[in-house]
Formats: C-alpha cells, structure tokens, sequence
C-alpha cells in the first residue's frame, strides 16, 4: 500500500509536465489512477486524486476522463460517499476541469446523469470551506444547463447559495455570487433571488475592491434587473455603476458596468 502511494506522489509531480501526461494516459496510468481512488486508505486516495487533478491541465487526460463513461459520475458519486473531504475537494476541482476543452456537453450530461446537482447541495453543507467553495464552482458551471439550472432551484439552491453572501470570506462570496449568475439567467431564478431578498444581499458588492467579486456582482445586478422588481430595488446603486464605468481602469470591469446601467436604466414602453 505504501509503495502504491509513493506511486501516486511521483505521478502528481510528473503531471505537472504536459509531455508525461500524454504518456501517463498511454501508458494506462491514468487508469491506474482511478482504482487507487477506489482505496480504503485516506493518503493513497488523496495522493492519487491530487495526480488526477494536476494532470487534468492535460487536455488529453480530460479528454480520456470525460470519454469513459463511467469515470465523471464515478468521480461526484465518490465526492460524496469518500468521508474525507480534502478528498472530496481535489474530485469536484477535477470535474470543474473536466467542463472544458469541447468536451463540456459530454461532460455535462455524464454528470446529470450521475445526480450531480443533488449532490452538489448536500456538499454545500460541508464543514469544509474548501469543499464548498469547489462544490459552488461546480454548481455554476453545470447551470449553464437549463435542467441543471431546475434541479438547483427545485432543491432551494438560491436560499442556500445567498447564505454563502453573508459569510466573511471572500472565495466563498465570488463562488456563490459566479453560481447565482449563472441561475439567475432564469426567469423562475431572478425571482426566487427577489423574494428571497437577494438584492441588498449583493448590494455592497458592486464596488468591492475584490475584482472578480465586483464583476460577478454587476452581471448578477444585470440579470436580476431585467425583472421590474429587481430593477426598482436596485436603481438606488445607478450612481455607484456609473462612478464604476467613469473610473475603473479595468475594460472588463467597465463592460460590466455599463451593461448593468443599459439595464437598470430601462424603462418598459405602456401597452397601447
């Protein structure tokens, strides 16, 4: 068992060389991989999980990943039933990359299929703050699904998303705020986040000095907006997005905001 694990150590180092991935999936290592995981020793499963993930920068391991039918669900199912959660954490960073490279589609209906969003939200419950924020950055990319945008909300994914805004921890803030995005590209979703008074909850993050928080925020504010309640409740924050679009050195933060502005300033035309 103990050379087994020093096996996997050497792999994770190696995968960090994009030439060795290649042949690590040739030469049926990757595969190897994937048993090991399957061990009831804790190190021996988190070595070869930490292998798998450094070697899924590898366009061609995520590719035989993804492929083999039963890998991607056998990854989120073992996320859950693994009892460690460093463990848990290194699978779903694996899955994230999996979501990529033209074999998102694939990848995406593989973990459907495999009760991916349910498992997500039992994770989301973690002690583990890691795992969370990796179970939230899951969760976002799989929403861009349309039936993976229902099952989260069918299972009070918003409620439970928003309770992640109020935590002092800004990782967590960005990954909740990246997955509420993505939803709320719903109509049910913009307003669920309403009701549930979302709105003054991703308030003070328009103009958070954490970039990619405010850039999360200005395109969930963008989509919430496009409901007539959402947009009342945030036209107070039109000074602050414009204050962002006249000063920020950031194109992309500027981009963001002027889109938010198009849509906080809209006004419906009556019916005639």
């Amino acid at each position: 068992m103990q050379m087994k694990k020093y096996v996997a150590i050497v792999l994770g180092h190696l995968a960090g060389v994009q030439d060795a991935c290649v042949e690590m999936s040739r030469l049926g290592f990757i595969k190897w991989l994937l048993k090991m995981v399957t061990s009831a020793e804790d190190s021996l499963r988190e070595s070869s999980l930490n292998a798998l993930l450094n070697a899924s920068f590898n366009e061609t391991v995520r590719i035989e990943l993804v492929q083999e039918e039963a890998t991607l669900p056998f990854i989120v199912k073992t996320s859950k039933d693994i009892g460690c959660e460093r463990c848990a954490t290194f699978g779903l960073r694996i899955l994230q990359r999996c979501l990529a490279g033209g074999t998102d589609n694939i990848a995406i209906a593989r973990l459907l299929s495999a009760d991916a969003i349910p498992i997500l939200m039992v994770l989301l419950k973690s002690p583990s703050e890691e795992l969370q924020e990796a179970s939230m950055r899951l969760l976002c990319l799989l929403s861009m699904h349309s039936g993976a945008k229902c099952q989260a909300q069918n299972l009070l994914g918003i409620g439970a998303l928003l309770g992640f805004l109020h935590k002092e921890n800004v990782q967590l803030q960005t990954a909740a705020t990246a997955a509420l995005m993505s939803l709320t590209v719903d109509i049910k979703a913009k307003q669920d986040f309403i009701q549930q008074n979302g709105v003054p909850a991703i308030i003070p993050f328009i103009d958070s000095d954490s970039k990619i928080l405010s850039f999360n925020a200005l395109q969930l504010a963008t989509n919430i907006a496009e409901n007539p309640a959402g947009r009342s409740q945030l036209h107070s924050q039109i000074r602050k997005v414009q204050t962002l679009l006249d000063t920020s050195h950031s194109q992309i933060q500027k981009r963001f905001a002027k889109a938010a502005l198009q849509q906080l300033r809209f006004k419906h035309r009556p019916f005639s």
